[in-house]
């Protein structure tokens, strides 16, 4: 464990890194917009201001020629005229290209450009297309082309600079996008029209004002655009506001968490939404940084759950991850039997159905939870210990460690399907959305630390060489379907932290620490993910933040959700893909309780008591490693001997 007392972050460690943020007086539509969109987006005042500019430089040296002639000689003149157009031009054109940048930073009003960035990106949600284009480069070199020319027209002064490149880093919210996407597909199902004021409405923009008492017709809806969408949208607004703690052992909610205004901000479910971006574009030591982070510690101590907002992920990436692992659990049986590793407890490729068990059907402390929660707030009945009828695909996203580990079984290299449908775009796919979700929960395990008054890197320290998994389950619903289904029995996570992208299916339920109640999770679309707490981080802070509990049912909405789909993309395979990654300490490191927060894990106990809320008989944390912690919790649950 690192020795050092500073909270000095370090650039993450990933293709992405923090963004810029330009305050201005107007709403933010790109930072880095490429250059096909800032030239499609100018408006005639800038053609007109690019072309004055342009023939000044020529016009003034004309000028200067008439009333002090410069006796050149014949044929010096009209170099120099061509000189003076070629900077004329070059200048003429910069100013053009400034004026329209500047809009997309908000520098200047851009309500027309508002609407046209909106018009465009939900055209290409509905035609089921990557927002902002698709790339040759790697991840990593979208990366490093996004923080050399975000806000560049800022310093045309010093080097004009353009963006050529498609990546999904812009510094802005997609979930508007999708939300506004969702509205128009909803208006199509049931054949309702509206007309262009609602947007405008939406997007916090005043009506359009017509002359002649005539409305344009509104954008036209294309049904076979819509089919093509397969950006699943079964998100539904929560009537429920997101709350934080105060810094205190108490796991009473305090305050409201104040989100940024916005008329598109999604509802997310009753959990704290943390903003990754905040601790990202500041400093560590500023104060809304540090607040953010305490809310971290606070959300995972009182709920074991929270929502994370990460500029940096691409809703677009999940989809592709969904589309594929879809394809590949929709083979046969004896194809999907390959790819399995029994002999390696099933900790890389693929787990069939009915293979895992849920712990908490046998195990006591579990039961004990079951037994203290309210009848109305308890899972569906695991007692009878059947194994669940999900099947799962293990793909390690795990840095090598440099020396033999004791436990090469949980470090085994990455099984990559066979088929001639999947292997090409198998490991690009599965590696740019694992790397997405691996960059923010490392970067949320720094906001824990300092939350926690820890030195940021102890967990990211701890957790390097783990073998981090990205681990989609797979529910076939055409056997699976009928209400009331478990589809993963009552359970926590073995790791030390769980990060999920959207489903397109609901049905996942966790359990809030601080009530015992049962939270439904509905996911918003865009760039949010859900962070739960697993038994590496509960053994870690000696109990003061718990694994959360959870299980994934067919309920009415799973049932809603699959007759949508069936109805808009009666071609795809009816199975549920949960977008999981499992967050692990590393197999070799000693795992023990930090001895401030085992004392204030003590604290909170006896609060909890005061308060009249059973938590059950204490648990011990013996030192172990974190290997044998992981073999231990295999066994349990049928995965390993």
């Amino acid at each position: 464990m690192s020795e050092t007392t500073t909270t000095t972050k370090r650039p993450p460690q990933t293709f992405v890194g923090a963004s810029k943020v330009v305050h201005t007086d107007y709403p933010l539509i790109d930072n880095d917009p490429h250059f096909k969109r800032v030239v499609g987006y100018a408006r005639t005042s800038d053609y007109l201001a690019g072309g004055i500019a342009a023939a000044f430089a020529p016009t003034a040296l004309l000028i200067l020629e008439r009333f002090a002639p410069s006796h050149v000689g014949r044929g010096g003149f009209p170099k120099a005229m061509r000189l003076a157009g070629f900077i004329g031009l070059a200048g003429g054109f910069l100013y053009f290209y400034q004026r329209s940048c500047l809009r997309f930073y908000g520098a200047t009003e851009n309500a027309r450009e508002i609407e046209m960035d909106m018009r465009e990106m939900v055209d290409k949600v509905k035609a089921g297309q990557p927002l902002y284009g698709e790339s040759k480069l790697s991840p990593h070199m979208q990366g490093v082309a996004a923080r050399q020319s975000r806000y560049s027209a800022l310093f045309f002064s010093a080097i004009p600079w353009f963006n050529f490149v498609n990546h999904n880093q812009h510094g802005v919210d997609t979930a508007k996008y999708y939300q506004q996407a969702e509205r128009e597909l909803e208006m199509e199902r049931t054949g309702s029209k509206d007309s262009p004021d609602v947007m405008r409405s939406t997007l916090g923009l005043p009506p359009v004002r017509h002359v002649d008492g005539r409305r344009d017709e509104w954008t036209s809806k294309k049904k076979n655009q819509a089919e093509k969408n397969e950006v699943g949208m079964e998100t539904m607004a929560m009537d429920t506001q997101p709350t934080t703690l105060s810094h205190s052992s108490s796991l009473e909610p305090t305050e409201p968490l104040q989100l940024q205004a916005s008329s598109l901000e999604p509802q997310a479910m009753d959990l704290p939404v943390i903003d990754l971006d905040v601790f990202l574009n500041q400093s560590d030591d500023a104060a809304s940084a540090r607040a953010e982070c305490v809310k971290v510690a606070n959300a995972l101590i009182a709920y074991g759950a929270l929502i994370l907002r990460d500029s940096r992920v691409a809703e677009e990436d999940n989809v592709a991850f969904l589309d594929l692992v879809e394809d590949y659990f929709a083979q046969t049986e004896d194809e999907l039997r390959r790819d399995e590793r029994p002999e390696l407890g099933y900790q890389i490729g693929v787990t069939l159905e009915n293979t895992e068990k849920p712990k908490c059907a046998v195990d006591e402390p579990c039961l004990d939870v079951v037994r203290r929660l309210h009848p109305s707030q308890r899972p569906l009945d695991v007692s009878r210990h059947a194994p669940d009828p999900k099947c799962r695909f293990f793909w390690r996203m795990a840095e090598p460690p440099p020396y033999e580990t004791l436990f090469p079984a949980l470090n085994a290299p990455n099984v990559v399907p066979r088929a001639a449908h999947l292997t090409e775009r198998w490991e690009p796919v599965m590696d740019r959305w694992g790397a997405a979700m691996k960059m923010s929960v490392s970067t949320l395990s720094e906001m824990l630390a300092v939350g926690l008054g820890l030195p940021a890197q102890v967990f990211c320290d701890a957790g390097r060489y783990g073998p981090h998994l990205l681990a989609p389950t797979a529910s076939d619903l055409r056997k699976y379907g009928t209400k009331d289904t478990i589809l993963a029995g009552f359970h926590t996570d073995l790791n030390f932290l769980t990060i999920h992208g959207r489903s397109r299916y609901p049905g996942l339920n966790v359990w809030a620490r601080n009530t015992g109640n049962r939270i439904p999770v509905k996911m918003p679309p865009g760039n949010y993910l859900l962070v739960q707490a697993g038994k590496q981080l509960e053994h870690m802070t000696g109990g003061l933040i718990k694994a959360g509990y959870h299980e994934v049912v067919v309920n009415d909405e799973t049932v809603n959700a699959m007759e949508r789909r069936k109805r808009e993309f009666p071609d795809r395979p009816l199975i549920r893909i949960s977008s999981t990654l499992f967050w692990h300490l590393n197999s070799d490191f000693d795992l023990s309780p930090v001895p401030d927060l085992a004392e204030r894990a003590k604290e909170v106990r006896a609060e909890q008591a005061r308060m009249g809320r059973d938590e059950g008989e204490p648990v011990a944390y013996p030192s172990i490693k974190v290997g044998h912690q992981v073999e231990g919790e295999l066994k349990h649950i049928a995965l390993m001997v």
